[in-house]
């Protein structure tokens, strides 16, 4: 069969431009779906249409669209003549473009299937699966399902017992549990070749990368914490790993036939098992032996000095640590309980090794104060991270959050968006000055930075701790960082 994946365009701020990367998740089955035989192609609304983003009103807002037209599109179907459309549905955002792109490819043509998988797919297949012009939403991990699937197709066969799907039958709406890949190194590794590549490599928009040619890499699935802002263990599963030695198979792919001189973890914790990283880490430096930084974060819990000399040997440049909030009461409403003695540590030898560390923080929880929200920028300052991000606590579908504000504010889940300023979560009075934290956060933490750093001793550190080259880099991008926030 022919199958079509799509990654749908996104519409935002231009502020907010969404990071023009490869869909990983969509790659991977795919990968699956062409070893089994199939006709496959990977078809990305967002690159397609990054260079030249379509201005659109959205609530009487001056909105960016990045994607294609309908002509575009329809015209892909025409030459490709797809079976099946699979189109990817990650973010609450772009809920509403994936059932405008159900309908607009079934009156196409109504033979096409047309598949539903992803994060805000997995939150919300209830509201999803009453739009007739889908027929199947995968609900959790798609991989196993999806082959499942088009086997039954293939041989005329129903869906039954087949887990993490959602269709209708008869009338009925059936779903069955959500779908898990349990040994992730049984899944075949990425076939990068149907990415093009050097397509996305022109973009560049690591902001943590030092090398042109980076590209981005996942060695685990799921997460052991459950915060209350995030979805990931509810949707994604319990954590599990790749063996280092599938991850060191995939990086020489990569090095070897891309010529990419830097990877970029996007794992939301890489270092959860330390056996596994400390094996990771010296099998990269074995083998691997560029550049690499964990920007999916980790968390600090987990690594320590052993792992910190042991990363900078294997050429790690940055780390990002997600601190989350420093008020003790805030992070036990979070669910993850950060020390912060251990993260001035970690800070203190980071320094001393040379390793650009980046943290984040997230303010704007319900009951908290402005005061205890300066805190975090307090301990930001006495830390001496390289860089931080501030985001707004937001009630995402499929979270803890959204599950207790969403009934109190009545909010529309499809008005959520992940990295905007709507401070959902604070009393009304409260918006307006939680918005000018977050924003006078950065650019405070960015001019105490700047002081701190231009003096003759500092620079020098910096020098004998990063290659001279490196230490270019990192300094143009603190300041380009400081010009956008000047906007």
């Amino acid at each position: 069969m022919n199958i079509l994946f799509i990654n749908p365009g996104i519409t935002a701020m231009q502020k907010d431009a969404p990071p023009v990367i490869p869909p990983l998740g969509l790659a991977y089955i795919a990968t699956i779906s062409k070893k089994n035989g199939h006709k496959v192609l990977i078809y990305d609304c967002v690159l397609e249409g990054a260079k030249n983003p379509i201005p659109v009103k959205e609530n009487e807002s001056n909105m960016l669209c990045y994607s294609v037209t309908d002509d575009n599109l329809l015209n892909i179907l025409s030459k490709f003549k797809p079976d099946i459309i699979a189109i990817s549905n990650n973010f609450t955002v772009t809920e509403k473009e994936v059932i405008r792109l159900s309908t607009l490819f079934k009156n196409f043509n109504r033979n096409i299937k047309v598949f539903v998988g992803g994060i805000n797919c997995t939150a919300r297949y209830n509201q999803l699966i009453q739009h007739s012009d889908i027929d199947i939403l995968f609900i959790g991990e798609g991989e196993e399902s999806f082959s499942e699937i088009l086997n039954r197709i293939e041989k005329n066969r129903d869906y039954n017992n087949i887990e993490g799907i959602c269709y209708r039958k008869n009338g009925q709406i059936i779903r069955t549990n959500p779908a898990y890949v349990k040994n992730i190194d049984s899944l075949p590794v990425l076939d990068w070749d149907l990415l093009y590549l050097e397509r996305y490599l022109e973009f560049q928009q690591f902001i943590h990368g030092i090398k042109k040619r980076a590209i981005g890499m996942v060695t685990s699935r799921g997460c052991i914490y459950e915060c209350v802002f995030c979805s990931s263990k509810r949707i994604l599963g319990h954590w599990r790993g790749r063996s280092p030695s599938s991850v060191i198979e995939e990086a020489k792919f990569l090095v070897e036939k891309h010529k990419i001189q830097e990877i970029q973890f996007y794992d939301a914790n890489i270092a959860i098992n330390r056996a596994r990283f400390k094996e990771l880490m010296n099998l990269w430096i074995k083998h691997i032996n560029i550049p690499w930084s964990a920007v999916g974060g980790i968390q600090v819990t987990h690594i320590d000095d052993e792992l910190l000399y042991l990363m900078k040997k294997s050429k790690c440049h940055t780390l990002v640590i997600s601190v989350e909030h420093v008020e003790p009461q805030l992070q036990e409403f979070i669910g993850k309980k950060v020390p912060l003695d251990k993260v001035l540590q970690i800070c203190k030898t980071c320094k001393k090794l040379g390793i650009w560390i980046h943290c984040s923080f997230v303010i704007g929880f319900p009951n908290e104060t402005i005061q205890q929200a300066e805190k975090c920028l307090n301990f930001a300052k006495k830390a001496n991270f390289d860089s931080i991000s501030v985001f707004a606590a937001t009630p995402l579908p499929g979270s803890r959050l959204f599950d207790i504000i969403a009934p109190l504010k009545k909010i529309d889940p499809l008005s959520v968006r992940l990295l905007s300023d709507d401070f959902l979560c604070v009393k009304e009075s409260d918006i307006e000055a939680f918005r000018n934290l977050k924003k006078n956060m950065q650019k405070r933490f960015l001019i105490s930075k700047i002081i701190k750093e231009c003096n003759p001793i500092s620079i020098f550190q910096r020098i004998i701790s990063f290659r001279m080259t490196n230490f270019i880099t990192i300094i143009f991008r603190v300041f380009k960082r400081y010009c956008v926030l000047q906007k």
